[in-house]
């Protein structure tokens, strides 16, 4: 990767097929053409983000079905800089939310918005904020961000419109890093555009970038931990890098671990004599050292994170608190029907998303199916081509494995941690999506054409999305 531009936001050129990674395109002359072109990615970005979100914001008053009081609760309570308690139960905030907007819940109904004294246990789950073992990181930056701008600008009496909102940002971040990867990876610009248009439009991502949800940060979360350990392995980041990643990443969510599972298998592969040779006609490996210094760093970073924050969460919890309705998950066994039931739960992370009913149409499913299945190709194509260069043939096979097995390992975590069995959603992968996708468009980017085409398909897949969220 050239030293003169170290975003990888210049324009693509042809990669030659027997290099040992994707090489950087030549600047283009001049440094004002540079950062001309840099901050108009950016600002195509940004556009995508908002354009999508803000109209999902204003189409959809209603709360999400996806435990939005609880997390809308959390946000409000870390908004006043206090954590959730186990076994605490949803405040006012919250109940008045739902009663005056609805939930999307065919059904359910919600207490009346003029009542003056609201019950808990007249809501979901009895009213207990089931979003309690979350970390606090994406709740307390929404929840704060929301309160402060409540205050300044007029005529917004709202965090959670004010919350929502600001997914344009957690949407905007997330397709960044996802671009600055395909970069990476040697896709070309187009490309890069291509396949944030369609990750940005899909629902999977776009319904929890546009509402209250600690989802809403996957994205940016997986492509960071993608970007820094692909720097880690080619020598431009220190292994401590990679640990500091992966200690963010858990306390965004403990679903982070399949992006971390995915780098520490990508960091193994790379250390291993296998895929494919590179321009000297031998395949070279990761120097071992290197290797498992920055692995032992991504499981110190995961184990702290995940250890300090268990630690908090039962420092905080009464000893008499209440057990939610989330006991009914309870099991004392799981068993093969779990396993084999979550096989493929996250094969891909856009996979059988949540459509409000409002917004979904039969050709917004076929374009959803249809990038379903490029995912899946390209990850599998490239992990077995003999042509991809060597890093991102290594990278596919390890994004395709993880997605493989994500769903049967967070089986295997919530029992663990809490005895409990809960069928898998694609969304618990939502990290693993930035890789899958840079991988697309690298693929894309080998076959003349082909990353124009991909980029039709992006441009195709936001505006039928946008039409669905505005008519």
């Amino acid at each position: 990767m050239s030293t003169t531009d170290p975003t990888g936001l210049a324009s693509g050129a042809a990669r030659p097929a027997a290099a040992a990674e994707p090489p950087e395109t030549p600047m283009p002359s001049g440094a004002s053409a540079s950062w001309g072109r840099r901050l108009l990615v950016l600002a195509g970005l940004v556009a995508i983000a908002a354009t999508l979100v803000l109209a999902h914001v204003k189409e959809y008053p209603l709360l999400s079905p996806i435990d939005e009081l609880q997390h809308i609760d959390y946000l409000d309570q870390a908004s006043r800089f206090d954590l959730v308690e186990g076994g605490e139960r949803v405040h006012r905030t919250a109940m008045r939310e739902q009663s005056c907007r609805g939930i999307d819940s065919p059904g359910f109904v919600s207490p009346p918005c003029a009542q003056r004294h609201l019950d808990p246990a007249a809501y979901q789950e009895s009213g207990f904020n089931t979003a309690a073992a979350d970390p606090p990181v994406y709740y307390y930056a929404t929840g704060l961000t929301s309160r402060a701008l409540a205050a300044i600008l007029p005529g917004t009496d709202s965090i959670v419109t004010i919350g929502r909102s600001l997914g344009t940002l957690w949407l905007t971040a997330g397709l960044l890093v996802t671009f600055l990867l395909t970069r990476r990876l040697g896709g070309s610009t187009a490309a890069g555009m291509a396949v944030c248009l369609l990750v940005a439009s899909t629902p999977a991502v776009l319904h929890p970038s546009a509402t209250i949800t600690s989802d809403a940060p996957a994205l940016l979360v997986g492509g960071m931990l993608a970007l820094v350990a692909w720097a880690v392995v080619h020598g431009r980041a220190h292994p401590a890098w990679a640990g500091a990643a992966a200690l963010v990443a858990t306390l965004v969510k403990v679903t982070s671990i399949a992006p971390i599972g995915l780098t520490l298998l990508f960091v193994l592969l790379m250390m291993l004599p296998i895929g494919n040779r590179d321009g000297a006609g031998a395949v070279t490996p990761l120097a071992r050292r290197r290797g498992l210094l920055t692995m032992a760093s991504v499981v110190a970073g995961t184990l702290v994170g995940l250890a300090g924050w268990t630690a908090v969460t039962r420092i905080i919890t009464p000893a008499d608190a209440e057990r939610s309705p989330m006991a009914r998950f309870d099991v004392s066994s799981i068993g093969s029907d779990q396993l084999l039931t979550n096989a493929f739960a996250t094969v891909t992370p856009v996979v059988n998303p949540y459509v409000p009913a409002i917004f979904a149409t039969m050709l917004l499913l076929v374009l959803v199916a249809v990038l379903n299945l490029l995912l899946i190709s390209a990850t599998i194509g490239a992990a077995w081509s003999r042509t991809t260069h060597r890093s991102v043939q290594l990278l596919s096979l390890s994004t395709l494995v993880t997605m493989l097995v994500a769903g049967d390992v967070f089986v295997g975590v919530y029992f663990f941690i809490a005895h409990a069995y809960v069928p898998i959603p694609a969304r618990y992968a939502l990290g693993v999506l930035p890789m899958a996708a840079a991988v697309l468009a690298s693929v894309a980017s080998q076959r003349r054409h082909w990353d124009y085409v991909l980029l039709g398909l992006g441009l195709l897949s936001f505006v039928v999305t946008l039409k669905n969220v505005l008519t």
